[in-house]
C-alpha cells in the first residue's frame, strides 16, 4: 500500500523570487517559498498565484547542447505518481502556461541525448487575503507617533512529499553491480 505524506505549511510572508532552472512567470511575479519535505528530499520552489489566476513556469536548461527537449509532468496525488503532460522538441527554453494548483516538473534532455536535468516546482493559489488588524496610535501631535499592528493569514497550504525522480538511462549512464 502506498503512503502518502501529508504536510500543512501556513503561508507565511515569504521572498518574491527563487533562484532555480525552473522559474514563475507572471505580472507582478508571483511570491514564492520552499518546501519542508519530512523524507529527505531536496526542497522545491513554491509559486503563490492570486486567487483565480493561473501559474506559468518556464524551464531553461542548465547545460547541454542545442536541440532540447522538454518533458512536462503533473503530479497525481491520487495515484502517487507524474503524469506526462506534453514533450516539446528542439527549443532553447520552455514555458508552460495556464497551470492549475499543483506540482509539476520538467526533465530537459539535450541535442545529443544526454539528461541535464529534472526540476519540480509548485503553484498554489491564495485563497484567502490576509487579515491586518492595527492598534491604535500612541503619541500626540508633538512627539513621535507608534504605528504597531499584525498580520494574520488564516490560510494553511497542503502538499505531499512526492514519488522519487525516475533514473533515467541513456548512453552516458554507468551502473556497477557488487
Amino acid at each position: 500500500m502506498r503512503r502518502i505524506l501529508l504536510i500543512v505549511i501556513a503561508f507565511v510572508s515569504a521572498a518574491c523570487s527563487v533562484q532555480a532552472q525552473l522559474t514563475a512567470n507572471g505580472n507582478p511575479p508571483p511570491c514564492a517559498s520552499t518546501t519542508s519535505y519530512t523524507n529527505g528530499d531536496a526542497n522545491d520552489p513554491i509559486f503563490y498565484y492570486p486567487s483565480g489566476q493561473l501559474g506559468s513556469l518556464t524551464a531553461t536548461p542548465p547545460s547541454g547542447t542545442p536541440g532540447w527537449t522538454f518533458v512536462w509532468s503533473k503530479y497525481n496525488p491520487g495515484s502517487n505518481a507524474w503524469v506526462t503532460l506534453i514533450t516539446q522538441n528542439n527549443l532553447p527554453s520552455s514555458t508552460m502556461n495556464s497551470l492549475q494548483q499543483g506540482a509539476y516538473r520538467v526533465s530537459i534532455v539535450d541535442g545529443t541525448g544526454a539528461n541535464v536535468g529534472c526540476f519540480r516546482a509548485w503553484i498554489l493559489q491564495i485563497l484567502q487575503e490576509p487579515v491586518v488588524t492595527v492598534a491604535p496610535i500612541e503619541g500626540d501631535c508633538n512627539g513621535p507617533i507608534t504605528l504597531s499592528g499584525t498580520v494574520v493569514n488564516p490560510q494553511v497550504t497542503p502538499y505531499h512529499n512526492l514519488p522519487p525522480d525516475p533514473m533515467l538511462i541513456n548512453a552516458q549512464t554507468q551502473i556497477t553491480v557488487c
